[in-house]
């Protein structure tokens, strides 16, 4: 099972914001944010993962940005999740 400690996550978010490209505009500014600490994670997890892994942590991931943007209903996503998972063979 992969784990990951919160000072490992806030070091990779302090790191973020030092090198996420700056702006004037907040909006901007939180843009860049959050594109850059999405791609930062990603690529920092994807680096201790089994090869096997990576494409459902991508899948995942996406599932959970597409959420934030209301693309993807929650209720919709767990009970088809959920109702696949407990199908019989």
């Amino acid at each position: 099972m992969y784990q990951y400690s919160l000072q490992w996550f806030r070091t990779l978010f302090v790191q973020a914001i030092r090198l996420a490209a700056a702006a004037d505009d907040i909006a901007a500014r939180i843009e860049s944010l959050n594109g850059f600490f999405t791609y930062y994670v990603y690529t920092n997890i994807c680096r201790s993962l089994f090869e096997r892994h990576k494409l459902l942590f991508s899948f995942l991931l996406t599932v959970r940005i597409l959420q934030g943007y209301d693309e993807i209903d929650a209720l919709e996503w767990m009970v088809t999740h959920f109702y696949k998972l407990f199908q019989p063979f």
